[in-house]
């Protein structure tokens, strides 16, 4: 599944590493940085129905998915980018894949908006969509006899479906990105792939 990823992602996972660290900064306590609970990146960037709704502050459904809770949090999101543009970009191209990273991530936001009450931050949401294509084109290959994609994603989603059940993650915010994912992979394919290629 590794792929190497285009320079416009390589900038969005730096991006994502250098507002982790401007939040660090800024959530400074009298003991120094709390690499473990990056307070500052929910106050200032996260998402959630009070902050969103009462507050009108529509900006955070973008903002979230650039922020991070914790290191741990932020390098297991940019590898999962890392390793995941890179074949979403073969599937289609890097407009196909920028449209469903982005599209994921504020369908995300507004879902844990609407649907929760829990403030969250990080790149799941889009990253899930991602996820969302790959299982779309899992499920047409296996529609069409080939079971051999289906079986070696198994392992992966089964991990990620037991990491969506630990506390503290957006299983709403996961399940919005992989849905919105697939049926933009659903729709690329009946729509507009078809279209350009009459």
């Amino acid at each position: 599944m590794m792929d190497r990823t285009s320079h416009t992602f390589r900038n969005i996972i730096l991006l994502n590493v250098l507002v982790y660290f401007v939040t660090m900064i800024l959530g400074r306590d009298t003991f120094g940085v709390n690499i473990n609970n990056n307070i500052a990146a929910f106050r200032y960037l996260g998402v959630n129905r009070h902050l969103v709704l009462n507050s009108h502050e529509y900006w955070r459904i973008l903002t979230y998915g650039f922020a991070h809770g914790s290191l741990m949090h932020l390098g297991f999101n940019m590898y999962a980018l890392y390793s995941l543009s890179g074949p979403i970009i073969r599937f289609a191209n890097e407009k196909f894949a920028l449209v469903v990273y982005f599209v994921s991530m504020i369908v995300a936001g507004i879902a844990s908006v609407v649907l929760t009450n829990s403030l969250a931050v990080g790149a799941s949401g889009a990253i899930y969509g991602f996820f969302g294509v790959i299982l779309y084109y899992a499920y047409r290959e296996y529609k069409i006899g080939n079971t051999q994609m289906i079986k070696s994603l198994m392992p992966v989603i089964v991990i990620n479906l037991v990491i969506t059940m630990m506390p503290g993650i957006s299983m709403v915010g996961h399940g919005a990105g992989l849905i919105t994912g697939f049926i933009i992979a659903w729709v690329y394919e009946r729509k507009i792939k078809r279209r350009y290629l009459r």
